[in-house]
């Protein structure tokens, strides 16, 4: 009897840690359910909140709008740094990521950022001059976009390109006086422009490619129609250089002196005589003269 008694208090923990274990187990995959489904144990779906949702791809997953840009800033000093020691068919690959994250940077900043900025900064110049510099590297980035593989620019180019965007960062990012500084200070990085950021770069990253970015402070139509205006002005003056015949008009001046018979001296002899191309009247005085001294 004794012994019985004494295995059943040991039966009884057998079970008792059996179904705590089951418990855990059970509590565990209840667990792993809400993960992967989003709902709470009730079944009802817990809320999430949209501005920490964003695209998972390149840097559109930031709480910060100035965050996301640095991190598009890292991104293409990246690429720079691999062009300058890949070979020709790496760096034709480079050229094409390095626009295409380049566009797609100045996108958000034109679009999103910069307004935001405009708002609140009462400094017009810092954005006007980063405008300027978005400008000129839209220039080299529709050249580069359209490259031949055979351009022998081509690096310098690229060189000119890093350049250009080296030091649009710095103004961007450098000191308390950099743009991205200021528009802290003021407020500018909120939670509601982050997100917008985010939403715009999601729809760009599902574009096959992007449209090539057009200058917004550089006018390119007065260069194209000065360009023009040069040239209309230039076949007009060849236009008065014919004569009514359509043949070049030669200048008198360049024909040398006539003789005593009305004849051009030939400027490569200096005595002898030319011939009788444009000169009607002296030819018909000539041949008069001749006439009357015939034998």
């Amino acid at each position: 009897m004794a012994s019985q008694a004494g295995t059943r208090p040991n039966q009884q923990a057998a079970r008792n840690e059996a179904a705590n274990k089951s418990s855990k187990s059970g509590a565990s995959e209840e667990e792993k359910r809400q993960a992967n489904t989003g709902k709470s144990a009730g079944g009802r779906a817990e809320k999430r909140d949209p501005k920490n949702s964003g695209s998972e791809k390149g840097t559109g997953a930031s709480k910060s709008a100035i965050e996301s840009l640095k991190a598009d800033h890292r991104k293409a000093e990246q690429l720079f740094a691999r062009f300058e020691t890949a070979d020709d068919e790496e760096k034709q690959v480079l050229i094409k990521q390095v626009c295409n994250a380049l566009t797609l940077h100045t996108m958000l900043e034109e679009e999103v950022f910069y307004p935001a900025c405009r708002d609140k900064m009462s400094e017009s110049d810092p954005l006007n001059e980063a405008q300027v510099e978005h400008d000129s590297a839209k220039l080299l980035i529709a050249d580069l976009m359209a490259l031949q593989e055979d351009d022998p620019f081509r690096d310098a180019k690229v060189k000119v390109l890093a350049e250009q965007i080296k030091h649009h960062v710095w103004e961007e990012e450098d000191g308390k006086d950099s743009i991205f500084a200021k528009a802290e200070a003021k407020g500018v990085d909120t939670p509601e422009l982050a997100h917008r950021l985010q939403q715009r770069r999601a729809e760009l990253e599902q574009r096959d490619a992007l449209p090539g970015g057009k200058p917004v402070a550089i006018n390119l139509r007065t260069v194209n129609q000065k360009k023009e205006e040069h040239e209309t002005a230039s076949y007009q003056q060849r236009g008065h250089e014919r004569d009514d015949d359509g043949g070049a008009r030669r200048d008198s001046g360049s024909r040398g002196e006539r003789d005593e018979d009305g004849r051009f001296t030939s400027s490569r002899s200096g005595s002898g005589h030319g011939g009788w191309y444009g000169d009607s009247r002296g030819h018909s005085q000539a041949a008069r003269k001749g006439w009357d001294n015939r034998d």
